[in-house]
């Protein structure tokens, strides 16, 4: 099949309004890391000791390790190439704008001189803001592992002009797109702040359907159908938009 090659703004994906179209339903690893995380309360009391410190210290780790391993393991986020190395798993979900790592960097830093520096383990205040604020970690990540959105549809104001997108996490990120664009949203050579686009389809109402089952279309209004063709740290921008209308 042949494609021809176009570009559209990248404001389309940023301006537009974004609805989650179609999700599919996780249970993820909710129950067993809120279980986790009722066990660190009940360890804490103004009496435990160093040993029952370590323990809560131990467990928050690992909580947010098997939450952020849970988000990766969802979103195939292994097969995304970032500049920064394999093991930089809190980085890359902050450059995906889905969490901030600080929290998750003073937790391991914790956790790695209590056991191997010999370190005396926080105090009971400072662990119970550690586990509060864990446990908003795993509030603001628990729509990214119990809904996973497979198409967004990026509609225009006038509502006439949309565009759907299915995400593809397991073909390393790929992106399928199709709708109706304004003709002067269409480039035919690559401008500044554009997404290149590999199209099957490009025609007008006139061209290839019924006129009278688009009549709030335009001859200039284009239908589109294609694959976004983005790599490197656009691909990931993109990304990030999808993560950023699960709010929306």
């Amino acid at each position: 099949m042949s494609t021809t090659i176009k570009y559209i703004p990248k404001s389309i994906f940023s301006d537009w309004v974004g609805l989650i179209e179609s999700s599919s339903i996780k249970t993820g690893d909710r129950e067993k890391i809120y279980g986790m995380l009722e066990y660190s309360y009940k360890l804490l009391d103004e009496n435990c000791n160093d040993f029952q410190r370590i323990d809560i210290i131990s467990n928050l780790r690992r909580i947010i390790s098997k939450r952020v391993q849970t988000i990766f393991n969802t979103y195939k986020i292994d097969n995304v190439e970032f500049k920064i190395g394999n093991d930089k798993k809190f980085e890359k979900l902050e450059r995906l704008q889905l969490v901030k790592p600080l929290l998750l960097h003073e937790l391991l830093k914790i956790r790695n001189g209590v056991e191997y520096n010999d370190k005396k383990p926080p105090s009971v205040n400072k662990l119970k803001k550690l586990i509060d604020t864990t446990w908003y970690f795993i509030r603001s990540t628990d729509i990214y592992v119990s809904n996973i959105p497979n198409t967004i549809l990026f509609e225009h104001h006038n509502e006439k002009h949309w565009l759907e997108v299915d995400y593809n996490f397991k073909n390393k990120w790929s992106f399928e797109v199709r709708g109706w664009v304004s003709q002067n949203k269409i480039y035919n050579s690559q401008k500044i702040n554009t997404f290149k686009l590999q199209l099957t389809d490009l025609h007008n109402k006139k061209e290839c359907f019924n006129p009278k089952n688009h009549k709030n279309k335009l001859l200039t209004d284009f239908y589109i159908r294609g694959k976004i063709d983005i790599q490197g740290e656009e691909k990931i921008d993109f990304i990030s938009l999808y993560f950023a209308k699960f709010y929306l």
